[in-house]
């Protein structure tokens, strides 16, 4: 339920080449391309930002000079040298980029090229794509404005210019009223960016953390959210990424376990080493999702995930290798496994606790959900607003329906995750007591009994560790082998 989420919101984000969050897309794009058969291979390149700013300052001297030859082409003797108007136009056009790109001081960058190839033959048809065009900071309404100014101001200066060459000196005027909209047009695409188009988006934890650091996140008016503030959950409040809930609200949370059916395994499962068993190999699942895979298999080591260390992950890595060899698992699966699971193609696999309440409600009523023994990951996914979304008010008030116990019981009721509002349990289960259809009756029992964790599943239930930039790399970089 959240990786495709998380994939897609940090896939959304604005990023600049060099940055936390294009390395971050990078390295989620590897792994969906490993993912999805291609070998990857990076092709690393750095700029000298010495060399930029000595470009800069050589291009603020040019243009300074372009500048003079301008001015003495419109006022001084001679006017109507074409070569003369020709270096002044070149020269106020540098100065405007040199001003604007000291104004924005970039670095130096440091990017990668990506280059994703199919096995078994040299490729025949190349994709190019850019993951750094989400790096600027106007919406694409901005954008066209700055190509519509940049384009009416050139063909000002440029009928200025044809006008002095043809021996009929226009007035200063033409040539501010082309200079304006030409240098604010080419400042605009310079510092032109994108918005998500999203009023409301819905990232797990170390997502919210990692949105909020960058700045994509809008800073939340509690003041506009009293229903969350009345009924919020106490295990929904203050969670290690967003302490203050300043920039997220708990949207429905679950618990990242196995799921099974005892008719194809022919026994309960209990425990992840359950997973190795090479009884059922080739009928098992496992998750694409770096955090929820390697986070039980260090479990299975003893190791709180929170706690590890990438030695650590080695390790955990070298079990799911092993398991690869024999061909353990049928495949690493995203929101996919459902169904895989619900067939039978899988007997059993990593799996979240809500899916598996709705499977055997709706698709499979033999599928069982259990937190093996070593222990589960706890997750949960948010409600959050980001940066410069058009309706904010409108979005406050969405976040603080759902705090409305009706409009969560409503919810609750139909996907049966853990709920961020309290005395939901209760409300279902009083609405099952009182349903007097027997089919109904039983969903409604199943689905009160899902909604809030116990204190026994967090008890035994784990979060996702705090990683930092180097961290998640060397994470990524461990996990690519198991899934490609």
């Amino acid at each position: 339920m959240s990786e495709r989420r998380s994939l897609f919101t940090d896939l959304a984000a604005p990023r600049l080449v060099g940055s936390a969050a294009h390395r971050l897309a990078r390295s989620l794009l590897a792994v969906e391309l490993a993912r999805r058969g291609f070998a990857v291979d990076e092709q690393r390149f750095k700029a000298s930002a010495v060399r930029l700013r000595a470009v800069a300052l050589l291009g603020g001297v040019l243009a300074l000079a372009g500048l003079a030859a301008t001015i003495r082409t419109l006022w001084g003797p001679g006017s109507g040298n074409l070569a003369l108007w020709a270096s002044g136009l070149t020269g106020f056009a540098t100065l405007a980029a040199v001003i604007a790109a000291w104004v924005r001081r970039p670095p130096a960058p440091d990017g990668v090229n990506l280059i994703g190839t199919r096995p078994g033959g040299p490729p025949r048809v190349w994709l190019v794509a850019h993951y750094d065009s989400k790096g600027q900071g106007l919406s694409m309404r901005g954008r066209l404005a700055a190509v519509a100014a940049a384009i009416v101001g050139a063909g000002l200066l440029a009928g200025a210019g044809a006008a002095l060459v043809a021996g009929f000196p226009p007035p200063g005027a033409w040539w501010l009223a082309g200079a304006v909209p030409a240098a604010l047009g080419g400042y605009g695409l310079l510092a032109a960016g994108n918005v998500t188009g999203w009023d409301v988006i819905t990232p797990g934890g170390w997502v919210i953390q990692r949105m909020a650091d960058l700045g994509y996140l809008e800073t939340l008016d509690h003041s506009k959210l009293p229903n969350w503030t009345a009924n919020c959950a106490d295990w929904a409040k203050g969670n290690w990424y967003d302490p203050d809930n300043a920039h997220s609200l708990w949207w429905q949370g679950g618990i990242t376990g196995i799921g099974y059916d005892p008719n194809l395994t022919g026994r309960e499962i209990t425990s992840f080493q359950d997973l190795l068993d090479p009884a059922f190999a080739g009928h098992v699942g496992g998750f694409s999702d770096m955090r929820d895979m390697f986070g039980l298999t260090l479990l299975s080591l003893g190791i709180a995930p929170e706690n590890a260390s990438v030695s650590d992950v080695e390790q955990a890595q070298a079990i799911l290798l092993a398991a690869n060899e024999r061909g353990q698992f049928r495949d690493y699966y995203d929101n996919s496994y459902y169904d895989e699971l619900a067939n039978g193609n899988l007997w059993l696999g990593v799996a979240w606790s809500g899916d598996v309440t709705q499977m055997a409600l709706y698709d499979n009523e033999n599928v069982k959900f259990v937190i093996p023994e070593e222990g589960g990951m706890r997750w949960n996914d948010n409600l959050a607003i980001p940066k410069g979304a058009e309706h904010l008010d409108e979005s406050l008030q969405l976040l603080d329906y759902w705090y409305s116990p009706d409009a969560a019981t409503t919810l609750s009721e139909y996907i049966g995750y853990f709920t961020g509002v309290a005395g939901v349990k209760d409300r279902i289960l009083a609405d099952a007591a009182a349903e007097e259809d027997p089919a109904t009756k039983t969903q409604l029992e199943v689905t009160g009994n899902s909604v809030e964790p116990s204190e026994d599943q967090i008890a035994n239930t784990y979060v996702d560790k705090q990683l930092t930039e180097d961290e998640e790399a060397a994470w990524n970089d461990l996990f690519d082998p198991v899934i490609n």
